[in-house]
């Protein structure tokens, strides 16, 4: 079987290293090699793997997995989407955008999260120099002043970086800068804040 990455998927597992036979259950490792080997281009993602699950795959029973990928632009290269589908092993391309992949699990945690804390003074407070990233994080957040809680920053950095738009270089800057740059997940940081 040849792929449009120009190789077979036996030829890929010579390359990288490890036969096909042992990629199940190594999905963020093996999208990696692809990467080092120059097999594809593009950057290494992680998230949840919400598509179809076979239920003789070695991840039968689950609704959704952790996972990782290749996103190159607008697409997204996934190497062992096999695994789940209990498939003869290809490598999957399919629009950034599909359903099937929740990048760094955004789109789950939105679903559980809880509203935004109101504004609390006794916490620690702090303000934003920006008044741009100021006056979005106010009207987000429905606080009055240009203050924001230590809590609500908690409640900023755990948001799906599409709901921070063109301002999430800048929040995640700022609680890095403030110590509070831990709390973002690490997948969204390191998206954000890659350099391009």
């Amino acid at each position: 079987m040849k792929l449009s990455v120009g190789k077979s998927m036996d030829e890929i597992g010579k390359i990288i290293g490890i036969p096909i036979s042992e990629w199940p259950g190594k999905c963020h490792e093996i999208a990696d090699l692809l990467l080092k080997h120059k097999i594809v281009d593009g950057r290494l993602q992680y998230g949840m793997y919400c598509g179809p699950i076979s239920n003789k795959s070695i991840f039968a029973g689950r609704v959704m997995a952790h996972h990782g990928w290749i996103r190159n632009k607008g697409t997204i290269i996934d190497p062992t989407r096999w695994v789940f589908e209990n498939k003869e092993p290809y490598i999957y391309f399919v629009h950034a955008s599909h359903e099937d992949y929740d990048f760094g699990g955004n789109r789950l945690r939105m679903q559980t999260m809880i509203p935004c804390p109101p504004f609390n003074p006794k916490e620690k407070v702090y303000t934003l120099e920006d008044p741009n990233v100021s006056q979005f994080l106010m009207t987000l957040l429905n606080n009055k002043d240009e203050k924001i809680s230590v809590t609500q920053l908690h409640w900023i950095a755990d948001l799906d970086p599409k709901i921070l738009s063109n301002f999430a270089k800048d929040i995640y800057q700022f609680l890095k800068d403030n110590e509070l740059g831990a709390c973002v997940p690490i997948d969204n940081m390191n998206e954000i804040m890659r350099e391009e």
